[in-house]
């Protein structure tokens, strides 16, 4: 995982990939109580426009048909279940217009996460 924001050390937003070299972006959008992530599949057209300031974080979400919410809290353990992103609750993703902001360094990491998935996908 390649985190892109925290908060009191709990990654907030972050970009991860599965076995299959599939990057996804990750926000976690509750931290008291219980825990709730929205997981959204990170197709590199979005990837680069949220790092080039062309579209907002939600927008990143929102682009998507689906994504994956993933509840975990002490009494229940982890849930979790695939929405239509029209279902998502608002609240749950930056207010829109929020852009992403990083670093010469990040956007650096970020690009070579994606050739890693492009190359994973011609070999």
């Amino acid at each position: 995982a390649y985190i892109l924001y925290e908060f009191e050390n709990e990654p907030i937003l972050f970009i991860c990939s599965d076995n299959s070299k599939e990057l996804y972006l990750c926000i976690c959008s509750e931290v008291r109580g219980h825990m709730r992530w929205g997981v959204a599949r990170c197709q590199d057209k979005i990837l680069s426009d949220l790092v080039s300031q062309k579209i907002s974080i939600a927008t990143a979400f929102l682009l998507n048909d689906k994504v994956i919410v993933i509840e975990y809290n002490n009494e229940d353990g982890e849930t979790n279940k695939v929405i239509n992103s029209k279902e998502i609750n608002l609240l749950d993703l930056p207010e829109e217009g929020l852009m992403l902001r990083v670093s010469e360094e990040d956007k650096s990491v970020i690009a070579q996460l994606s050739l890693q998935r492009s190359n994973h996908e011609n070999s």
